[in-house]
């Protein structure tokens, strides 16, 4: 999947920014400079400095020119995810936009991603990601999201309950998640992630990924999501001889 123009410029100029070429109270280059630089339509220059706007880094004003007001992203739409409730209040916060479902299988999944004991049997998941609900234009997080195939009936479900899908599963099947396999890791972006985050390449992110069981210790759903390092933190509690609580 080929990046968004106006993606790649303002990914240059972040670069640019966090090499220190321009420090806070700069003025950045003219719109007209930047088109020469970069060989590409004013358009797109202007579309990549309105990211930069978005994320609060740069102010324009007519007559002044673009000003560098701070260095680093802003980051006021951090979530914290600790538990289950909030794994489901950050589903409410959000808004999931589905790119396309695919099936695939048990085996494939186990090797993809390391599960032990291999899950077998045919799977279907989806490839997307998720806005805060508030403002779709801010990408939170990229999420391949895959369950088993015996809960196809929940797939036209998905995507249109502010509810997080497996318990979109859950009360679609009646059934429960009782115990949840977690692996987070500090990660960073590339390719059709970095592009769906509008992160550049090579930007650190944090890495989720989560195999739910049902009370017959059936494996039913595996979510593997990748988030802007700057919009969610993750905790877990640890108590003195007792097993760790974790979400």
């Amino acid at each position: 999947m080929a990046e968004k123009l106006y993606i790649t410029v303002s990914n240059k100029l972040l670069e640019r920014i966090s090499l220190g070429e321009w420090k806070t109270g700069d003025v950045l280059p003219s719109e007209l400079e930047l088109v020469a630089q970069y060989d590409v339509s004013r358009s797109t220059v202007r579309l990549a400095l309105g990211r930069l706007e978005g994320l609060g880094m740069i102010s324009r004003k007519r007559k002044r020119g673009t000003l560098l007001v701070s260095t680093k992203p802003k980051q006021v739409f951090q979530r914290q995810i600790g538990s289950l409730d909030q794994l489901e209040q950050f589903a409410q916060q959000t808004k999931l936009h589905i790119v396309e479902f695919s099936e695939t299988t048990g085996e494939e999944l186990s090797k993809q991603h390391e599960i032990e004991p291999e899950i077998k049997g045919r799977w279907i998941e989806y490839l997307g990601w998720r806005s805060w609900a508030d403002d779709e234009t801010i990408p939170v997080s990229w999420t391949r999201f895959a369950f088993d195939g015996l809960y196809e009936g929940a797939k036209d479900l998905m995507g249109k309950s502010q509810r997080p899908n497996f318990k979109v599963i859950e009360d679609a099947y009646r059934l429960k998640i009782v115990l949840i396999d977690q692996k987070i890791r500090a990660t960073s972006v590339s390719g059709q992630v970095a592009e769906m985050l509008e992160l550049h390449e090579g930007a650190p992110a944090l890495e989720v990924r989560r195999l739910m069981f049902d009370e017959r210790s059936n494996p039913v759903v595996h979510a593997h999501s990748i988030h802007k390092a700057d919009a969610v933190s993750m905790r877990m509690r640890l108590a003195v001889g007792e097993s760790p609580e974790q979400s």
